[in-house]
């Protein structure tokens, strides 16, 4: 009796022990017949915490369970539940009318026990509340969706980027811009996302874990356009970088916007030191002529009586002299005007090249007084050629005029002319002080003169016009340097129709 006693206890105290362990447990035990109505024959107290219901409704009524069923899911669960006299595994998820009124959302899973001849004879189940997980789960999804909705309605291109180097996703106007169809599944490779995107950014990223912002061209519908791209890490639970996202931006429009006030920048620096220019030109080149003739007529007019007519005469030639070099200078500056606005452009006519370049280089003779030798070379069988003489005068007179301005006495200048049914070509070639290199890509600014021209005059003008009037007929020119010491300008200009 004792010994039968002591067994009792002990199962009362397992018993207990189960019923505790079942109470705090979020699963509801519970076993059933595996025929309909499939009658609860036990179920774990704690159903109650559960469900809000007792064990009593479960177990007195067979049909109570199934009549809180969410009647959308009760289709479902009652095909599950047939399957028990096949399957030997059972699980589902449903909604369920809890005593709160409310569905909540149960897992269940049910072993199905077999006697000797394979026979279903009893359901051992449990189910558990994942209602607050499936809201969670709800949220995520909607949360993704909103996202997703964002990412597809955004103007900007959004792509996910993994350390693998495919592509996880890519919105619609990525797509667009990749020429992507919205119908294909795969989705873009990583060299199709390089034509968007620089590679060595992304792996910055990967490597420094850091966001970075860029900016790059790219083609997109056959048009170039710039993009600003950033760079975020896309972070694992372990603080490693597993996919990088890239959302660009067109921003061609700033970056024009930037360079036209860029080139307006350099525009009005280029202005203020073309003022500059000016300023030092007229300090220097109209102030020496006009103090000489006002020295002159001062000079004239005090010992004018007194003086001999060839002192008078002297003074004059010398005030007729200052006279034409700033009347000189005055025309430069406005033929520099003219052919810059392409104003005052005679009709091309037919123009005998060969005397027009011994009517100058006499001209330049005389106003040298030959100090220099003046070579003239022609090649080619045509002489007469449709052209704009008043330019044309301009390109010749201005070379050999500097040929012969820096150039020291006796030292050669030659005028080479090329004649062809389409183009001809001028060539002065001298030995004179050279062009500084750092002073070439001035060459041709207006008043901009090579530090080596110390004291020689000059307007730092002869070359704009000569360039303004090479452009102005549709021609070209550049300078070269010869090895033994001096200049050669060459000049191609098409023979006009």
């Amino acid at each position: 009796m004792t010994e039968n006693h002591q067994v009792e206890q002990e199962l009362r105290d397992t018993r207990h022990i189960l019923n505790r362990l079942l109470a705090v447990s979020p699963a509801v035990i519970y076993s059933t017949t595996p025929f309909p109505p499939y009658r609860v024959r036990y179920i774990s107290e704690n159903v109650t915490i559960v469900t809000g219901y007792s064990p009593e409704q479960f177990i007195e009524d067979a049909g109570f369970w199934k009549s809180k069923v969410h009647p959308e899911d009760r289709p479902m669960v009652l095909e599950q539940l047939n399957k028990m006299q096949l399957l030997d595994y059972i699980e589902m998820e449903y909604r369920f009318l809890a005593a709160d009124e409310q569905y909540h959302y149960l897992r269940e899973e049910i072993k199905i026990l077999r006697d000797a001849e394979g026979q279903p004879i009893e359901g051992i189940g449990y189910f558990i509340d994942i209602t607050r997980q499936r809201n969670y789960e709800e949220a995520i999804r909607q949360s993704e969706n909103l996202y997703r909705s964002l990412a597809e309605a955004s103007r900007d291109l959004i792509i996910l980027i993994s350390r693998e180097k495919t592509i996880e996703y890519i919105n619609s106007y990525a797509r667009q811009a990749l020429g992507w169809g919205e119908f294909q599944t795969r989705l873009p490779s990583y060299s199709h996302i390089l034509k968007l995107i620089p590679e060595s950014p992304v792996q910055q990223v990967f490597q420094t874990q850091q966001a970075v912002y860029t900016e790059n061209s790219a083609v997109i519908s056959k048009r170039k356009i710039w993009l600003g791209t950033w760079l975020v890490p896309i972070f694992t639970s372990q603080d490693e970088v597993e996919f990088v996202m890239a959302v660009a931006r067109d921003i061609t429009r700033q970056r024009e916007t930037e360079e036209e006030l860029q080139r307006a920048l350099k525009a009005e620096q280029e202005l203020n030191s073309l003022r500059y220019r000016f300023l030092t030109m007229t300090t220097h080149e109209f102030k020496t002529p006009i103090s000489t003739i006002l020295s002159s007529i001062e000079l004239l007019e005090t010992y004018g009586e007194r003086w001999s007519a060839e002192k008078r005469s002297d003074h004059i030639n010398r005030i007729k002299a200052a006279a034409q070099r700033l009347n000189q200078m005055l025309s430069d500056v406005l033929e520099v005007n003219r052919v810059e606005s392409s104003a005052g452009l005679e009709a091309s006519e037919k123009v005998d090249l060969l005397q027009l370049c011994h009517d100058v280089i006499s001209e330049i003779q005389q106003a040298d007084q030959n100090q220099h030798p003046l070579v003239f070379v022609h090649t080619g069988e045509l002489s007469l050629l449709r052209t704009e003489p008043r330019s044309l005068r301009n390109i010749i007179s201005n070379l050999l005029s500097n040929a012969v301005k820096y150039s020291y006495p006796g030292n050669e200048v030659m005028l080479e002319l090329t004649t062809a049914p389409d183009h001809f070509w001028i060539k002065v070639h001298d030995r004179g002080i050279g062009v500084p290199e750092k002073d070439r890509e001035n060459l041709f600014e207006p008043f901009y003169r090579g530090e080596n021209v110390n004291s020689i005059p000059g307007t730092g003008l002869g070359l704009t016009i000569v360039k303004r009037s090479v452009e102005a007929l549709g021609g070209e020119i550049h300078y070269e340097e010869k090895a033994e010491g001096g200049s050669i300008f060459i000049v191609r200009i098409p023979v006009r129709t």
